[in-house]
């Protein structure tokens, strides 16, 4: 039961219309400027990560979602199992007690899942909260969540974008949908050493890469001879244009095998890209970083001209996993 003797009920695709109006409205309260669809919660809450009804709960009242919250399980072979948790309460609808409920049946469901880990990895339970936002600090805070780590999104316009000449060594080319296992290895490999990272899976690939937002015709690859050593997948959402202020092109994944870093791959394949992105009419390259990546990437962003706008703290469950 909740704070206010209101049932959670299981989350069902037929709420995905509603939770897409309660999620904008937890975005706006926050000051987080993009819009959901049902269309990109349906991509989002299905397999292989999320399988409903088992993985997700709703509170409503008097026919309306006032609360929501689901479970992200991503399985691995190694590094570590981690499973991740969504969801948010109506602004109108707070100290009530619906977080408190929703964070709790959530965490029993993440260390439900994580208890499946015959091979013995590092379990992680993982929730996302936007910087600042103290509310829902204090609300992981009480369940045993610490921040561990911390992300910026950056942005660069386009019209002040330095030119960025190609690598001498490589060749970039469009991406090609025909060798998907091949960038998918290339990802694999470069995301190994990056902090809360696991081999994705052809099923996650396949995803991730032609899923909600994905515009494989503003993405590239990075070829020595006929070798893939490095790639750029782009995503693109129209629906945030009108409250993030510009046509942001999002580089979603930039990848070079660790083989091959410190060779300007990856400058070469932003090139590509933004110069892709420009012609396709848009007004920002914008990308999310770990601030700590090890490959500094950080730094070589903003040596390029991004600027950060906003960022998001990760927090992970400390005690019962």
């Amino acid at each position: 039961m909740t704070g206010n003797d209101r049932p959670m009920r299981p989350l069902e695709t037929a709420d995905f219309a509603r939770l897409a109006v309660l999620q904008n409205t937890v975005n706006s309260a926050a000051g987080w400027h993009m819009v959901t669809s049902a269309e990109e919660l349906e991509d989002e809450i299905s397999a292989p990560y999320v399988s409903l009804p088992s993985d997700g709960r709703c509170i409503e009242a008097d026919g309306v979602l006032v609360g929501y919250v689901h479970t992200y399980m991503v399985d691995s072979t190694e590094r570590e199992l981690r499973c991740h948790v969504f969801g948010g309460v109506h602004p109108d609808h707070r100290r009530r007690g619906h977080g408190t409920a929703l964070l709790g049946w959530a965490v029993a469901r993440a260390l439900e899942q994580l208890g499946s880990n015959p091979l013995g990895l590092p379990t992680a339970v993982r929730v996302e909260s936007m910087a600042g936002d103290s509310a829902t600090e204090a609300l992981l805070a009480s369940h045993g969540f610490v921040p561990v780590r911390w992300f910026n999104d950056l942005r660069l316009a386009l019209n002040a974008a330095p030119h960025l000449d190609p690598n001498a060594g490589v060749t970039v080319a469009p991406w090609d949908p025909g060798r998907g296992e091949e960038l998918r290895t290339v990802k694999n490999d470069a995301f190994r050493d990056h902090w809360g990272s696991t081999p994705t899976s052809t099923e996650g690939w396949a995803q991730m890469t032609g899923g909600f937002g994905a515009r494989p015709d503003l993405s590239f690859m990075a070829l020595e001879g006929e070798r893939i050593v490095g790639l750029l997948l782009s995503h693109r959402y129209p629906d945030d244009d009108a409250v993030i202020g510009g046509r942001y092109g999002w580089v979603d994944k930039i990848a070079t095998l660790r083989s091959h870093r410190g060779r300007g791959i990856a400058t070469a394949l932003l090139g590509a890209a933004i110069g892709a992105y420009a012609r396709e009419g848009l007004t920002h390259a914008a990308l999310n970083v770990d601030t700590g990546n090890p490959t500094g990437a950080f730094g070589l962003y903003t040596r390029l001209g991004f600027e950060p706008f906003r960022g998001a703290v990760i927090h992970e469950l400390t005690r019962g996993a």
